[in-house]
């Protein structure tokens, strides 16, 4: 247990050292559609992730294949997801590496570590659709306009009346 702030490479060699890595797992609205900024360190340095099962959640990751995913508030379901892991090695290893590619596939590294040296919170005020393809290729501006639209959401809950910082990596 670390009772004392630790700066990011601290943090980062933290995490390095850790067998799995624990996300959120609360029942609130709140932790049901976000990401916290600890499930993308942990998938950045390549450890294997337990967490709550949300809609945010799945937008990044799949239960089984790149994280352990557990139903909110379940301390059973947590409890055993952890034993998996710890008995079965290969199992964190194919997590712990299938993670680390959704996190380079999805995580926004660049946006992370701007957040992380600029101290300014990071949340993902805009969730990206990955079921709609490649928007600039379509033939007329309208249909470009609708595929972005569809594409692209704001997380109004953290974006309303917030001054923004767009990092497009």
């Amino acid at each position: 247990f670390v009772s004392e702030w630790q700066s990011t490479t601290q943090l980062c060699e933290h995490i390095g050292r850790a067998d799995i890595c624990l996300g959120v797992f609360g029942t609130t609205p709140k932790a049901a559609r976000v990401i916290p900024y600890k499930v993308f360190d942990a998938l950045a340095v390549g450890r294997p992730v337990v967490t709550r099962d949300s809609p945010a959640i799945r937008e990044m990751l799949s239960d089984g294949e790149s994280a352990l995913l557990c139903p909110a508030g379940d301390g059973k379901a947590l409890a055993e997801a952890i034993r998996r892991l710890h008995v079965d090695p290969m199992l964190a290893d194919r997590v712990a590496a299938a993670g680390h590619q959704a996190f380079l596939a999805h995580g926004t590294p660049a946006a992370i570590g701007y957040a992380a040296q600029s101290k300014i919170p990071f949340e993902l005020g805009i969730i990206r659709n990955h079921y709609v393809g490649r928007t600039f290729i379509e033939p007329t501006d309208q249909i470009r306009h609708l595929g972005v639209k569809l594409k692209h959401n704001a997380n109004r809950s953290y974006v309303e009346g917030k001054r923004v910082i767009l990092v497009d990596d």
